[in-house]
């Protein structure tokens, strides 16, 4: 019984890190998206060249500018809760090395992230995320779930 809630212990915290890894990578993706088009209006004014980006001490840059881009981007993040048919095997069953890994039957409760592309409600996640999905749960980050 102690080694079965060790490695439920354990899956536990290897998938809130990997949750967390990801929602970081979504965040900086969505932060690299919006700030492009930023650099390349500012790559393309004839005022700004190397010499003002030289003039310009690193002091004076505005602090806090991840912070605001996080806060413009954050409304459009969504987590992604997933039941599995218990019969479906997931990609990692048995890469842990633990004896009740594989095949079993039951729900398997999965999690991952995404964003809207839209206002009217379209989101993106990975595939892998809703791969045999039988129910999808987003929830928004107002704490709305649909």
């Amino acid at each position: 019984m102690a080694r079965s809630v060790k490695t439920k212990n354990s899956r536990a915290r290897r998938l809130t890190a990997a949750l967390a890894a990801l929602s970081s990578v979504s965040v900086l993706s969505l932060a690299a998206i919006v700030m492009e088009p930023v650099a390349l209006h500012r790559a393309n004014a004839p005022g700004w060249n190397a010499a003002a980006q030289a003039a310009t001490p690193p002091a004076a840059a505005e602090p806090g500018d991840f912070a605001d881009i996080v806060a413009r981007v954050k409304p459009a993040v969504i987590s992604v809760r997933v039941e599995l048919d218990g019969s479906q095997q997931t990609a990692d069953e048995g890469q842990d090395g633990s004896p009740d890994s594989g095949g079993g039957s039951g729900a398997i409760i999965g999690q991952g992230s995404g964003f809207f592309i839209s206002a009217d409600g379209y989101a993106v996640t990975n595939n892998h995320v809703v791969d045999h999905a039988k129910l999808v749960e987003v929830t928004t980050n107002d704490g709305q779930n649909y």
